[in-house]
């Protein structure tokens, strides 16, 4: 049990990291197109300006408390914490700008993420006045990199996104973008490739009989007789025909089938993705 279930018996973890991830994401995602949209109203319609600063004034002392509040600390990753300040910083570094109001002493940041804001803000300034078309989505990338949230999310051009075909056991864009998130919390350090192929895994073996479980983690043990390499490709099952499997793909396979079927035995295969195997226990198949 991790210590943020021992706090609260009744919390859904996976809806929880689901929160976080989201909400980080969408933060990101919103933040350079904010700066944008909230300097246009102040340019160009005057007399919005005090409708427009009561209303920042507002969002303000929600984002102060976001990232000072002992609840936030208390229960939130300080991986999510840390990048949620320095993108509100950002928001405060103009609102004093264009208010004359300064609250980013306020945030509590340390050096290295008011370093990061007045980066950021920086680049936004440097655009100049005629923002260059699309110009937001480079900086939701470029932010999102030196945030090391980047691989969080895709961008794509609307017109070029289809959605996949379902298929059988295949691991959703959503179990994709979760399993990456939770590999990126400190307190975890965990695989994400494994924990994806687990998940994966875990569908394949879920409407097979255990004794067929149990022959494919035979099979799959005698394969590691020779050594299974995580960084090589092309493994085949013969009892699980049409696919080929990556050194990861066939040991998550290898870890899954034997915490099935034999789970006696699974201390023995010495394999570390104890910690992988929880997290993809979580997710529902």
């Amino acid at each position: 049990m991790t210590e943020l279930e021992k706090k609260n018996n009744s919390i859904n973890i996976n809806q929880y990291f689901k929160k976080l991830h989201d909400g980080l994401v969408s933060q990101i995602f919103n933040a350079p197109i904010d700066l944008f949209i909230e300097k246009y109203l102040f340019d160009r319609f005057e007399r919005l300006r005090p409708f427009q600063l009561i209303s920042l004034f507002y969002m303000m002392k929600e984002y102060i408390e976001a990232s000072t509040s002992k609840k936030v600390q208390e229960y939130a990753p300080q991986f999510v914490i840390s990048k949620n300040r320095i993108l509100n910083l950002v928001f405060a570094m103009q609102f004093g700008e264009l208010f004359c109001i300064d609250y980013v002493n306020d945030f509590k940041s340390n050096a290295e993420e008011l370093k990061i804001a007045k980066d950021f803000y920086e680049q936004f300034l440097n655009l100049g006045k005629e923002k260059p078309e699309g110009i937001e989505y480079d900086l939701i990338q470029r932010w999102a990199k030196r945030l090391q949230i980047d691989y969080l999310f895709n961008l794509v051009d609307e017109e070029d996104h289809v959605e996949p075909l379902p298929a059988e056991n295949r691991v959703s864009n959503e179990d994709i973008e979760m399993a990456r998130f939770l590999q990126s919390q400190e307190i975890i350090g965990t695989n994400h490739a494994v924990i994806l192929h687990m998940i994966g895994a875990r569908k394949y073996f879920a409407n097979l009989p255990s004794e067929e479980v149990k022959n494919i983690a035979i099979e799959i043990a005698t394969i590691g007789t020779n050594g299974i390499s995580p960084d090589k490709s092309g493994y085949t099952v013969q009892k699980i025909p049409g696919r080929s499997f990556s050194g990861y793909e066939l040991l998550s396979y290898y870890y899954v089938s034997f915490a099935i079927a034999l789970p006696e035995l699974l201390p023995k295969l010495g394999l570390p993705f104890h910690d992988e195997f929880k997290i993809a226990s979580k997710f529902e198949i």
